[in-house]
């Protein structure tokens, strides 16, 4: 993984909002290198698979990447006490050459927030593969400005290991409307974790 950058775009969102058309959009944009990799009885290697979970199964999604045959699958499926869904969009590599880069986008719709939220809204994002920068950008809905944003990773490995993160850059809007933030050379053993309160405006 060379890039992988999330944007959640919850201008239209209204918290408590019933109307169909009150949802979350997230984007993703990844930019991936083929490698040479030794090869395990079983394992396709011709496969790309990317995973994410959401409390919902009313979701909606689309990729700009059609040429790699995409496929989603969804099932039950309960994360860091939460139960509900885990998506897993598929691609297909066979017609990617050994070092050549290529990119995978895609938006997913949802009606609320992806992840927990009970004091605070959080975000997860895992690590696939190493990866040379991570970044995440959150445009916030009119009249809910956030405060107190923080990162912090999960050791996929070590059960209860929780690290404060500090990121390699912030971006934050003075009027509370849209931060950011971007780590260079995240640990592959991470999940890292966004979390932000509500603030008023």
């Amino acid at each position: 993984m060379i890039t992988d950058t999330r944007v959640l775009d919850a201008r239209a969102w209204r918290r408590g909002s019933k109307l169909p058309q009150n949802r979350i959009v997230s984007y993703r944009r990844m930019l991936v290198r083929r490698v040479e990799a030794e090869t395990t009885e079983g394992q396709d290697l011709g496969r790309f698979r990317i995973q994410q979970f959401n409390p919902t199964n009313r979701i909606s999604a689309r990729t700009s990447s059609e040429k790699l045959s995409p496929e989603l699958r969804v099932a039950p499926h309960s994360q860091l006490g939460e139960s509900g869904f885990l998506y897993e969009a598929e691609f297909d590599l066979s017609n990617v050459p050994t070092g050549e880069d290529f990119e995978i986008g895609f938006e997913v719709s949802s009606p609320g927030i992806q992840g927990r939220e009970d004091q605070r809204a959080r975000l997860t994002f895992p690590i696939l593969a190493p990866t040379e920068v991570i970044t995440m950008w959150v445009l916030l809905p009119p009249g809910m400005s956030y405060r107190d944003v923080e990162v912090v990773g999960y050791h996929q490995k070590v059960a209860g290991l929780i690290e404060a993160i500090e990121p390699t850059y912030r971006f934050d809007m003075a009027d509370g409307s849209l931060f950011g933030w971007m780590l260079v050379a995240p640990n592959d053993d991470y999940t890292y974790e966004c979390r932000w309160s509500w603030g008023d405006s």
